[in-house]
């Protein structure tokens, strides 16, 4: 999972990685269900949200979630968190916990890959 992380770290300086923080603050913004919500992320992801990035999300929200980015620190992880206006509520949705909350199917794939690869090359095993 480490290395998952190191490799989506290199995904930050190609600009198809701007759709990437769209859909990740569109899933955490409908996750959150607030109507305005402040958007964190880590110092080389904020770099690239500006109005227009912030716009496109609202967009894809249907204009019924305002977005702005927050004033506070950025965060140490990859990924982006949403916080409510009030500060109550937030929606993770950093790269590590996106890995925790698809465990399950990740490690469903990696058990048919080993198994399957074992099953073709040795029925035996």
């Amino acid at each position: 999972m480490q290395r998952v992380e190191e490799r989506m770290k290199t995904r930050i300086s190609d600009p198809a990685y701007r759709a990437v923080l769209i859909e990740w603050m569109v899933e955490a913004a409908r996750g959150l269900n607030m109507d305005a919500a402040e958007v964190n992320a880590a110092e080389a992801e904020r770099e690239l949200i500006d109005d227009a990035l912030l716009r496109e999300a609202m967009a894809r929200l249907d204009g019924k979630v305002e977005l702005s980015l927050s004033g506070a620190d950025p965060l140490e992880q990859q990924g982006v968190v949403l916080t409510s206006t009030n500060g109550r509520l937030a929606f993770n949705n950093q790269v590590r916990t996106r890995i925790q909350r698809h465990q399950r199917e990740i490690q469903t794939l990696i058990h048919e890959a080993l198994f399957k690869k074992r099953e073709t090359s040795n029925p035996d095993i």
